[in-house]
C-alpha cells in the first residue's frame, strides 16, 4: 500500500512542479496565426496582455522597449532572426509598481514560398469547369501561413490561352475579353497563368515575394 502512495505523491509532484514551471501560463496571446509562432522575413502583428494587471510592457531582448499600435498591436521583428526560437520579456505592472516578469518563447519558421491560386483552388495542374473561370479571382496562396494573403493582392499577370499570343492583364480577375477567348478555346483546351505581380494592400509586412510560380488549367466541361 505504501508503496502506491509514494507513487501517488511523487506524480501529484511532478505535476505541481511541471505547472510552476511554466512562466507564462497566463499571458493571453493573440496571433493572426498561432500564439506560439512568428515567421522570419516579416514583423508579426501580436496582440500580448495579462490579467489582473494594470498594465504591462514588452522588450525584445535585442530591440529593446516594444511600442503598441493603435488597435494594441505589438510588431515582433524576425526579418533578419536565424535563431529558432524568439524570447520577449513582459513587465507586469500595479499601481505604477513592477511586480512580476514574465517570458514569453516563440517558435521561429520560415515562411513557405507563396503560389498563386484561382478561385481557392491552388496547385501547378488544376482541372476547372469552363464556367467556374468566368470573373475567376486570381490569388496569391501562403502554404503554412495563410493569414498573409490578407496583406496582399495581384496587380497584374500573364495568361496564355491555347496557342493564342500572352497577354497582360491588368487586375486580379478574369476579364470578360479574356473570358470570351476561353470560351473558344472549348473543352479540353489548355491555359497557363504566369508572372503574376504581386502588390501590399495593407499590414506592416516587409518581405520580398519571390516567384509565384505558374498554374496550367486544363478546361474539363460545362458546368
Amino acid at each position: 500500500m505504501s508503496k502506491y502512495i509514494l507513487i501517488t505523491i511523487l506524480l501529484l509532484f511532478s505535476s505541481i512542479t511541471i505547472v510552476g514551471q511554466n512562466n507564462d501560463s497566463d499571458i493571453v496571446i493573440e496571433n493572426a496565426n498561432s500564439s506560439k509562432i512568428v515567421y522570419r522575413g516579416i514583423q508579426n502583428k501580436i496582440k500580448i496582455s495579462v490579467p489582473n494587471t494594470d498594465s504591462i510592457q514588452v522588450f525584445d531582448p535585442h530591440r529593446g522597449l516594444l511600442k503598441k499600435d493603435k488597435q494594441g498591436y505589438y510588431y515582433i521583428n524576425c526579418t533578419t532572426e536565424k535563431a529558432p526560437k524568439k524570447i520577449l520579456e513582459v513587465k507586469l505592472y500595479n499601481s505604477g509598481v513592477n511586480t512580476k516578469s514574465k517570458s514569453i518563447k516563440f517558435d521561429v519558421q520560415d515562411i513557405t514560398r507563396p503560389k498563386l491560386k484561382i478561385n481557392d483552388n491552388s496547385g501547378h495542374h488544376l482541372k476547372m469547369y469552363l464556367t467556374d473561370l468566368k470573373d475567376a479571382k486570381i490569388e496569391i496562396y501562403f502554404p503554412n501561413s495563410g493569414y498573409l494573403e490578407k496583406y496582399f493582392t495581384i496587380r497584374k499577370y500573364k495568361i496564355k490561352i491555347g496557342d493564342l499570343p500572352t497577354v497582360i492583364i491588368n487586375g486580379n480577375k478574369i476579364t470578360d475579353e479574356t473570358y470570351s477567348k476561353i470560351l473558344k478555346l472549348g473543352i479540353g483546351g489548355e491555359i497557363q497563368i504566369f508572372d503574376a505581380s504581386p502588390k501590399r494592400i495593407s499590414g506592416n509586412i516587409t518581405s520580398c515575394l519571390k516567384s509565384l510560380g505558374s498554374i496550367s488549367i486544363e478546361i474539363i466541361n460545362k458546368r
